[in-house]
């Protein structure tokens, strides 16, 4: 009797990985393998005994049929994780495949990457005011988030982590400590008169985060405001982000673009102007009436 354990069958397989999300991918894949395999009029047995004899360019040759197949209903992104998947079931039933032979035999079409969409100044201000309006609870919350996420060009991880501490409302400026930044470097953002007196209605302690609640919390209201307004996101990729885009590009057309990057906190920036805050705050000021929007007040 063999000490070797058989191969798993298609079941154990799948149940490897305790993640569901992992599970429901790989029987997707055996599914659309299946697909192939009975438009090719053999079954999964007859195939891996055929390439079991073949080499290991011939496999990959084989591999982009299938993936060809899978590419007329999915796009790239997704053929190349159905891909990985099936590269894995191919190796527990005898059949490796270098990813050197894949690349030269079995290369993926580049996936299409669409210009990411800016909103207009229009835009902005009406998915605001929608936010606003969808919870009277934080009606105040969510408009000086929002504002200030379309006013600084901070990200919106790092305005989450702003404390009181961090504000100056008479320069109008938020300070990013380098802990805080995606690139490791303090850096000063600035905001608009309109943000300055929301900021001194709710401002309180010091050490206290002026926004508590969750990322998700934010981004769930952009997805209903976007749903009342119309905007799906196959038309326009409505995320926090978006705001931060708009917000550089604002200021970019009343600037430069090296002062914009300074704003995001591109490196580039840095390399143009130096730490003159009161320089950088007259630059950021050319730009105020274009970020300035049209909010609505509470009812």
């Amino acid at each position: 009797m063999s000490i070797l354990a058989d191969k798993p069958t298609r079941d154990e397989w799948t149940m490897t990985s305790q993640a569901r999300k992992t599970q429901n991918m790989c029987k997707t894949v055996l599914s659309r393998f299946d697909d192939w395999l009975k438009l090719k009029g053999t079954t999964e047995e007859l195939f891996f005994d055929a390439i079991r004899g073949v080499n290991e360019s011939q496999r990959a040759r084989i591999v982009r049929d299938i993936q060809n197949y899978w590419l007329e209903t999915v796009k790239s992104r997704s053929a190349q994780t159905y891909r990985s998947v099936l590269i894995m079931w191919f190796e527990e039933n005898g059949c490796p495949i270098p990813q050197s032979k894949l690349r030269r035999f079995a290369r993926l079409p580049k996936p299409e990457v669409p210009l990411k969409y800016t909103p207009s100044k229009k835009e902005v201000a009406a998915l605001i005011n929608t936010i606003a309006k969808q919870s009277e609870k934080c009606f105040e919350d969510y408009k000086l988030f929002f504002t200030l996420l379309s006013c600084t060009s901070m990200r919106h991880g790092e305005l989450l982590e702003v404390k009181g501490e961090h504000i100056d409302l008479d320069q109008r400026s938020i300070r990013i400590p380098a802990s805080q930044t995606k690139t490791r470097r303090e850096r000063v953002v600035f905001f608009t008169p309109q943000a300055k007196k929301m900021l001194q209605k709710t401002l309180d302690l010091k050490w206290i985060k002026l926004f508590r609640l969750h990322q998700s919390s934010y981004q769930y209201q952009i997805d209903q405001a976007r749903k009342k307004l119309g905007i799906f996101k196959t038309e326009k990729d409505w995320t926090m982000h978006r705001l931060r885009a708009w917000c550089s590009q604002v200021i970019k057309d009343n600037t430069k673009d090296e002062f914009g990057e300074l704003m995001l906190g591109h490196t580039a920036g840095n390399k143009t102007y130096d730490h003159n805050v009161s320089k950088w705050k007259k630059f950021y000021d050319k730009a105020v009436p274009d970020l300035t929007l049209e909010l609505e007040d509470k009812a």
